[in-house]
């Protein structure tokens, strides 16, 4: 992606949310799969999270086109282990962005973390183009 901020401060904005969630990996990638940024807990590795990501986007663009829904946001997939992977896409300034987070428990919560976390990144973006 061009116009990239410094990833120092995605990285401190995802270890932030990691550690306020006990997420135990997250991934910001861009939409050909690309590793922007990654923090983990050393569970996962970064370029097979970011693989993931790739997989599950074309998955919500098969389902979106197939089932006539509109651009899909967030999808989310939970193991038999209760453990989840939550997907979520948003632009910033006209390019997609997906934020991946892996968390132990299903029933954690995420979406406000993850929420506050895309508006810093759009934030530290938008800094750059100033």
């Amino acid at each position: 992606m061009n116009n990239m901020p410094d990833n120092n401060k995605f990285q401190t904005i995802l270890s932030e949310m990691n550690r306020a969630g006990n997420f135990h990996h997250s991934l910001l990638t861009d939409d050909q799969g690309l590793t922007i940024v990654a923090s983990t807990d050393g569970g996962v590795d970064p370029s097979v999270h970011s693989a993931i990501t790739l997989l599950v986007q074309k998955a919500a663009l098969l389902v979106s086109n197939q089932v006539h829904m509109a651009n899909i946001d967030e999808i989310s997939i939970t193991d038999t282990n209760h453990r989840q992977l939550v997907c979520r896409t948003f632009d910033i300034h006209n390019q997609k962005v997906f934020l991946t987070i892996l968390m132990p428990d299903k029933k954690q919560s995420y979406r406000q973390l993850s929420t506050g976390a895309i508006g810093r990144i759009r934030s530290e973006w938008s800094k750059l183009l100033t």
